[in-house]
């Protein structure tokens, strides 16, 4: 017998694990950069004195970052509860360095992250969510959220400074776990 509960795709940083913070600290240890804590685009250099160069460096050389990250609030609770209506597909855009893939999987153990598959992509995981024929795709960029409304994907947006300015029918904002349970299980 097969599983016929439908997928659900999730993002990884920004919605399960907390990268923004520790990459903030670590930008300014390594540079003296301060960057405020809510910053109106996704792309740091776009709205800070950070350059791609700096902010490629952290993510390149970010492995002690990466196996430390803390959890998104709510996101362990969250995917227990979602993983009896939906199986659980992590996509998520992790090749900056190597070793990042075994990173993310230890992480993902040691935090107890259930999930049932796990897709590593390049910059644009639009295809890879499409091809995944998720339900719904959990995601906190505003850009690639709109792109694959835009192709008739569902998505919940987690909401933060930095894509307030995304809209599009098919899209749901959600400010937190518990919201994103809400749109997701509406009859419980």
């Amino acid at each position: 017998m097969t599983d016929q509960k439908p997928n659900l795709g999730i993002d990884m940083d920004g919605v399960i694990c907390n990268l923004w913070d520790p990459f903030r600290r670590e930008i300014f240890i390594r540079t003296g950069i301060y960057i405020p804590q809510n910053i109106p685009e996704y792309d740091v250099e776009k709205c800070s004195k950070v350059t791609r160069s700096q902010a490629e460096d952290i993510f390149k050389k970010g492995g002690t970052m990466y196996q430390s990250l803390p959890e998104v609030p709510g996101a362990k609770n969250a995917l227990l509860s979602l993983k009896k209506r939906y199986k659980i597909h992590i996509i998520t855009h992790r090749n900056f360095y190597r070793g990042i893939q075994k990173d993310t999987l230890r992480w993902l153990r040691m935090h107890e992250i259930p999930y049932n598959k796990i897709t590593f992509t390049g910059s644009d995981k639009t295809q890879q969510v499409l091809d995944a024929g998720c339900e719904y795709m959990i995601e906190d960029r505003g850009k690639t959220a709109v792109m694959l409304a835009k192709k008739g994907q569902k998505v919940v947006l987690l909401d933060y400074s930095y894509n307030k300015n995304f809209k599009h029918k098919l899209i749901t904002r959600a400010k937190n776990w518990n919201e994103i349970v809400g749109v997701l299980e509406p009859n419980k």
